[in-house]
């Protein structure tokens, strides 16, 4: 797992903040992120275990250790049984390439 989100990603949406009582299902199964977006975890308080690729692949996220969802993964969370407060910012990647093979084409249709 990376520890970074892409270079020039941006921030996109911010979830609700949950809590070990709040973590709605559809975060408890296994899933993945839209394309092109990535996820990370911020958590205030106490720990969350994050699962990628597989419910047996764990990883532990702490106020100091944040948890990056990769786009196009799949995760989970598993319940730690212990007070946790944390909340997902979603970026999305940049589209750098896309945008300057479109100002080519501007550019050169000026020319």
């Amino acid at each position: 797992m990376g520890s970074e989100n892409p270079k020039g990603a941006f921030l996109k949406s911010i979830s609700a903040t949950y809590n070990n009582h709040s973590l709605p299902r559809s975060l408890r199964t296994l899933g993945a992120l839209e394309p092109e977006v990535w996820g990370l975890i911020v958590v205030d308080d106490g720990h969350v275990l994050l699962c990628l690729d597989s419910e047996t692949n764990v990883i532990t996220i702490t106020p100091d250790a944040k948890g990056v969802i990769p786009a196009n993964t799949l995760f989970c969370f598993k319940s730690a049984d212990v007070p946790v407060r944390f909340h997902i910012e979603y970026y999305h990647e940049p589209v750098l390439r896309e945008a300057a093979q479109f100002a080519g084409l501007l550019s050169r249709k000026e020319a």
